[in-house]
């Protein structure tokens, strides 16, 4: 029966050492509850390799021998309670500690005085010096106060750390939106400053939108195209319907005179592509996966309303100056149409087709946007571009580096599946990405 007991005992303190290993916030207090248990169950390790010594307790007082069952029982119990204590606190966020420091301070305080009381019960089974020399140990164990007030130190220095980054992040939210729910038709006297700029895509121009002075970004389209101006009003019109925050918004248009202009939000850092060819050794693993979901997302609305975007490429996806990744050209694809036939063909664009459509282009379908969509991922992840020797698109393969994640690469590598039916649907890969996030959040928490 006691064998039993204590088999019981050192397997919940392995739980219990474990837990403490985990908790965040307290650490230094969990970790001193823990070795305060390790030291405590020494006399009782002695026992467990060495049954002879409870032969041995015969010699023990009947009474001596029932205070050790007694405290051994109470071990267990209090072992117990506080593996279910660490648990409960690991879970708990930081603000939550925060608010029940006196509660957790009290438990902390408890357990350890707790512990301390079974020292004496727990002794008996040793040899009286052997007995001495324990309970010196126990009395010399450093208590829990000090690690209380580090661990409280800590938390206040991280809270405080979390308000300013709130704060900070308060100042550069744009606050409740003010681009129109409706289609606006904007004046060409309300664009001031207006200057050409690379920085969010081709055919660009950034100016300051004078009813709420603020930058917004320009397309100009070419002048007095009658097809482009009845299907920029046209599509523009339905884009108000795409509205997502993964989505570019747009304010509105300008037709006015000969004008062909699109009025969109600015993103400052410009294009994906821009972002990667510029900055990509500087992002995190956790930044890319944040950007690839991003970007998923903007893809999923759409598809989600059983439209297709029809041009998914790096440069079609824009960054703000939170690296926040936006879809741009939703719902533009007959006034890119016509407009392109006054505009230089850009070749780039076949790099991204799917094997399917260099046979059949009219064989184009949600499966081709995400074989697209999957070497825009290939591209977040590796920093590289696509077919940059502009040959062999057909078969052209792309490597997976040895050092992504097998998660991250498997999924690029089903997306670019040669059979379009063996690629995932928008909704799996955003729920890959999901996850593959959290496990990196977790990881650096």
């Amino acid at each position: 029966m006691t064998m039993g007991i204590i088999s019981a005992v050192f397997s919940v303190a392995e739980k219990c050492y474990d837990i403490a290993q985990e908790v965040k916030a307290f650490k230094r207090s969990s970790k001193k509850l823990a070795d305060r248990i390790k030291i405590l169950l020494q006399p009782i390790e002695m026992v467990k390799e060495h049954e002879s010594i409870l032969q041995e307790a015969d010699q023990m007082s009947k009474k001596n021998y029932e205070r050790f069952l007694e405290a051994l029982n109470q071990l267990k119990k209090h072992i117990t309670e506080i593996k279910e204590f660490l648990q409960t606190l690991k879970k708990w966020p930081l603000y939550q500690k925060a608010f029940k420091k006196r509660y957790i301070t009290d438990k902390f305080n408890d357990f350890n005085e707790i512990l301390e009381g079974l020292v004496p019960g727990l002794s008996l089974i040793l040899q009286l010096e052997q007995r001495k020399e324990y309970i010196n140990k126990m009395s010399r164990f450093e208590d829990g106060q000090q690690a209380i007030k580090d661990d409280f130190a800590n938390m206040a220095k991280d809270l405080k750390e979390i308000l300013e980054t709130v704060q900070e992040y308060q100042k550069n939210l744009p606050g409740k939106s003010r681009v129109p729910q409706t289609l606006q038709e904007i004046k060409m006297n309300d664009l001031y400053d207006m200057t050409p700029s690379d920085v969010q895509g081709t055919f660009v121009y950034l100016a300051r939108y004078k009813k709420f002075d603020e930058m917004v970004a320009i397309k100009k389209l070419p002048d007095g195209d009658n097809e482009v101006r009845t299907s920029l009003k046209e599509e523009a019109s339905k884009l108000k319907t795409f509205e997502s925050p993964y989505i570019v918004k747009l304010w509105g248009i300008c037709i006015e005179g000969d004008n062909n202009i699109l009025v969109f939000e600015y993103m400052e850092n410009g294009t994906l592509r821009k972002v990667l060819n510029e900055q990509h050794a500087e992002l995190t693993f956790a930044r890319k996966l944040r950007m690839a979901l991003d970007g998923a997302l903007g893809l999923y609305r759409i598809h989600n309303l059983q439209e297709l975007h029809r041009v998914i490429t790096s440069s079609k996806f824009l960054v703000n100056k939170h690296f926040k990744v936006k879809l741009s050209d939703v719902g533009l694809s007959r006034t890119w149409k016509s407009a392109s036939k006054s505009l230089p063909k850009i070749a780039k664009q076949k790099m991204y087709y799917a094997p399917e459509l260099l046979e059949d282009f009219k064989a184009f379908d949600t499966k081709c946007e995400i074989y697209c969509f999957g070497i825009v991922l290939w591209e977040i992840f590796t920093g590289l571009q696509p077919y940059e020797d502009g040959k062999d698109m057909m078969r052209k393969k792309y490597e997976i580096p040895d050092e992504l994640p097998k998660t991250t690469g498997d999924l690029i590598s089903r997306c670019l599946k040669s059979d379009a039916m063996l690629r995932p649907n928008i909704s799996e890969i955003v729920d890959d990405l999901r996850k593959m996030l959290d496990e990196e959040n977790c990881q650096l928490e």
